[in-house]
């Protein structure tokens, strides 16, 4: 004689059909994480050149603040269509 669970085949049933819309996977970066990559850039002794670019909608921070404690830390910072040129 078979046995179903009751409660297992009723769960399948429910379960079929979409699943909910998965949150946002990607979570915007912190002063953190920028930090850490300008690090990084500027850090590597044989670049042949001394930039890089940052996109700021990747970030929680505005683009605004972002420019603003570049410059406050030193880097020359300019804006390029939608990224920030770091010096």
């Amino acid at each position: 004689m078979l046995y179903f669970d009751i409660l297992t085949i009723e769960s399948e049933v429910t379960n079929m059909g979409l699943t909910p819309k998965p949150n946002n996977n990607n979570p915007l970066q912190t002063w953190e994480d920028l930090d850490r990559y300008l690090l990084n850039a500027f850090s590597q002794g044989n670049k042949k050149d001394n930039y890089t670019f940052v996109h700021p909608h990747l970030y929680q921070m505005s683009e605004k603040e972002i420019i603003e404690e570049g410059k406050k830390q030193g880097y020359t910072v300019t804006k390029i269509d939608d990224f920030l040129k770091f010096e």
